[in-house]
């Protein structure tokens, strides 16, 4: 129940952002002195015009983190305990959370973040920072010390559930200049593919993903690109060759 009231609440907060109404007209709940049993806090990037997305989801009975990169989608799930909710919830008092201030200007393409707190029924915080509004500058360092709040948990369980996965690539691309991408991080950068030595078949890169589904970029020779998707559930790499100058994709070391 309370994440679909915090669902609702961070859909009408984006909606709302599109009315002719500006964000300081809202009213935001003071945040109570210490954490209320059903605080909840949802957590949404968006990449303007971009597919992409990222929604995290924290409460004390369940919390989620899921990205979605043009329609490939992972996700996690995990708990988080009394004192860790208690620090985070600190950290949006102590900053103000709850009176952060925003303006609004015009601006083109421009994806976003927001922050949607609900404690009990009707008690809720939202801040949006993305399309035409902006975080004022003396609310910089509050609204950024939130948000580490929030990424520095993520990044911690994002560590404990990623998974390794190898780019395999053949050497029918040794000699040829390439990229490989995976939602818009390099993983392979420009530059000539060459074996180490005379006796390579192919060279390897190791990373370590989400589970779920991801979408790998590849360009080759600054003139051809293919886009392959791939699931870490499912696999654990994808071999990439050339075949006539076209691409060729294999999962290697299926589960």
């Amino acid at each position: 129940m309370i994440a679909l009231i915090v669902l609702n609440l961070f859909f009408s907060l984006n909606a709302f952002v599109c009315s002719t109404a500006t964000i300081d007209e809202r009213k935001n709940d003071p945040l109570p002195d210490s954490r209320p049993e059903k605080f909840a806090i949802l957590y949404g990037l968006s990449g303007g015009m971009m597919y992409y997305s990222e929604t995290m989801y924290l409460s004390s009975d369940s919390c989620t983190y899921e990205v979605n990169d043009g329609g490939a989608k992972s996700k996690i799930y995990f708990n988080l305990g009394a004192a860790e909710l208690d620090a985070i919830y600190k950290t949006f008092k102590d900053n103000d959370f709850d009176r952060i201030k925003t303006y609004e200007e015009q601006v083109l393409d421009r994806g976003g973040e927001s922050i949607s707190l609900s404690w009990a029924d009707g008690k809720y915080a939202n801040i949006f920072n993305g399309g035409m509004t902006f975080i004022k500058d003396s609310w910089q360092t509050e609204w950024s010390n939130c948000l580490s709040a929030l990424m520095n948990v993520l990044h911690a369980q994002l560590d404990k559930q990623k998974k390794d996965y190898e780019i395999r690539v053949d050497k029918s691309f040794f000699g040829k200049t390439m990229n490989v991408y995976i939602r818009n991080e390099i993983i392979i950068p420009e530059s000539t593919v060459m074996a180490e030595s005379e006796t390579e078949h192919y060279v390897t890169k190791s990373i370590k993903l989400m589970p779920g589904a991801h979408r790998v970029l590849v360009t080759w020779d600054k003139k051809h690109f293919e886009t392959i998707p791939v699931n870490t559930d499912s696999s654990k790499g994808i071999n990439l060759s050339l075949v006539n100058d076209s691409l060729k994709t294999t999962l290697i070391n299926n589960y």
